[in-house]
């Protein structure tokens, strides 16, 4: 099953915002400085985790430690993500320090997500230059199709466990892209490559000097245990990869392509547990991220609530378990919008 684009009233995104903001208080909209301290407390326990790995003469529990440790990652990383919107934070210099370590404590850069995340994702969601949907027929290629079909859900390779990897390769063909100085629709493992300037370029050799710098830190409370550090990460970055990949397979997977980005039309959000929900702070709610990425995730409940109540027809929220039979029949190319030919050989 794909969702289909419902037209509805023909409210356009634009009209969507306007009327939220002109029904939400104003308070909402601010960011909130005192949530910083979540991942804080994210950090110290993925710490703690390190050293009761490395404490451990069990390698059940040092297995468990890194499935654990995985978890703190994408915690963390999701923090990284609102604080990358200046949702948290509204001082540039103080949230940029604060993504230069938190995106290092999860192995990544600051300013690769926020080029391929914000810039093209926010900006062309479900369009060509989106750098996290699906392939379309027009570009369809056999090196696609191999990635594709063991990599990402799809009916002809259903529930394939190597599909938790999803959320890894995509972010890693970023960094490939990044080295190898291409961009575009040049990827056999995802459809857009974000481009970099110098400035951008040189910002992310810092990021990664500190990204290196924490990892070495983390050798260094493990007592240099390589093997240990290599489960912890390995096992960890599977682990994160894997809660990132759910999030990902049902926010926008199975809306159809097009290049009208709207949110309430090719986005979806979940329904999760309240517990789950906070510990993930609530990146399940998806289409009220898309309209406010801005907005700090403890108040996207009031959006929610709006769009409930004003477009009910078109606001779409799931279970993963609903949907996820649906998730693991989509063909491993989705169909082009019509009248246009995505295109673009790999």
């Amino acid at each position: 099953m794909e969702f289909s684009r419902m037209e509805g009233d023909g409210t356009s995104p634009s009209e969507v915002r306007e009327y939220v903001r002109s029904v939400l208080p104003e308070k909402l909209f601010k960011p909130t400085p005192w949530l910083i301290l979540f991942p804080l407390v994210n950090a110290v326990i993925l710490i703690a985790l390190m050293y009761a790995a490395g404490a451990s003469h069990s390698w059940l529990v040092k297995v468990g430690c890194a499935i654990l440790i995985g978890h703190q990652m994408f915690a963390i990383g999701n923090f990284s993500h609102y604080l990358s919107h200046r949702a948290i934070l509204q001082n540039k210099t103080v949230c940029y320090l604060f993504e230069l370590v938190l995106w290092g404590m999860v192995g990544s850069a600051a300013t690769v997500w926020a080029r391929a995340h914000n810039f093209y994702h926010h900006r062309y969601t479900n369009g060509k230059n989106d750098t996290f949907r699906a392939f379309s027929q027009s570009e369809a290629s056999e090196k696609r199709r191999f990635v594709r079909k063991f990599f990402s859900p799809n009916k002809e390779m259903k529930y394939s466990p190597l599909s938790l990897l999803t959320y890894y390769l995509t972010h890693s063909a970023y960094f490939s892209g990044l080295m190898n100085g291409k961009h575009g629709d040049v990827s056999s493992v995802v459809p857009y490559v974000p481009d970099f300037n110098k400035r951008q370029k040189r910002k992310i050799v810092l990021e990664m000097l500190v990204m290196v710098t924490i990892q070495v830190g983390y050798l260094w409370i493990l007592d240099f245990d390589v093997l240990t550090y290599l489960a912890a990460y390995v096992i960890g970055s599977v682990a994160a990869s894997g809660i990132a990949s759910i999030y990902l397979f049902t926010q926008h997977s199975l809306f159809p392509l097009d290049e009208d980005n709207d949110p309430i039309r090719n986005s979806a959000s979940l329904y999760v547990s309240a517990p789950m929900d906070f510990l993930h702070m609530y990146v399940s709610r998806h289409v009220e991220h898309h309209y406010f990425p801005s907005m700090s995730p403890i108040h996207l409940h009031h959006v929610t609530k709006t769009l409930q109540e004003k477009w009910p027809h078109l606001y779409t929220r799931i279970t993963f378990s609903e949907v996820l039979p649906d998730i693991f029949d989509m063909p491993i190319f989705k169909q082009d919008p019509i009248e246009k030919n995505f295109g673009g050989q790999s």
